[in-house]
């Protein structure tokens, strides 16, 4: 699971968003905005440094488990500026027999993130 958090911001620092994006739940859906969006939103960023905390532990669910990740983050604007920000990602997989190999992958189910001082 938190190589997926390292995935996802890596892929966000190299602009290639549509790989980001891949990594929310249901191909991008659970980030709750479209591909042109996600993409749009990331138009101002030069870079996004990120601090992972200890994951909580795997909460099992019927056929699904989650995780919350903490994380801090620094995100440079194309202007110079700097924005922090810190909370959790929550993730998901699913572990039921005739799950796809997508399914079964620690996906981005949410994200709780706040600005930090």
């Amino acid at each position: 699971a938190v190589q997926v958090i390292r995935d996802y911001y890596a892929a966000i620092n190299l602009r290639h968003h549509a790989r980001a994006y891949a990594l929310w739940r249901g191909q991008g859906q659970a980030s709750g905005v479209s591909v042109e969006q996600f993409v749009q939103d990331f138009a101002n960023t030069s870079g996004v440094s990120v601090e992972i905390g200890q994951p909580g532990p795997v909460d099992p669910g019927a056929g699904q488990r989650h995780i919350e990740v903490p994380v801090s983050l620094v995100v440079r604007s194309n202007d110079g500026s700097e924005q922090r920000y810190r909370g959790a990602y929550t993730l998901q997989r699913t572990v039921v027999d005739g799950a796809s190999d997508d399914q079964r992958a620690w996906r981005i189910a949410s994200a709780q993130l706040s600005a930090a001082p």
